[in-house]
């Protein structure tokens, strides 16, 4: 996850870790990936709320961009939070 985000969003590892730690132990939080052929290839946050939620922090790996993988990520996370 910190490499994606890192390719994505130029952010360094130091800054990472310590993000992705309070996601993943926040219970509202949610991190959905995205595997192509058994490879990550993207993710996405959804922060659950009491009357829906937002989605944020959507990444994938730019050799894997222009191929509909973003599309269908968000996707899946729309039709998920309905």
């Amino acid at each position: 996850l910190c490499a994606l985000d890192e390719a994505c969003f130029h952010k360094t590892m130091d800054e990472l870790k310590p993000r992705f730690q309070h996601i993943l132990s926040e219970r509202h939080y949610q991190i959905i990936l995205a595997f192509d052929r058994g490879h990550l290839i993207g993710k996405a946050h959804l922060r659950w709320q009491k009357h829906g939620a937002t989605l944020s922090d959507i990444a994938v790996f730019p050799e894997k961009q222009g191929q509909g993988f973003g599309t269908a990520l968000i996707t899946y996370c729309i039709n998920l939070a309905l």
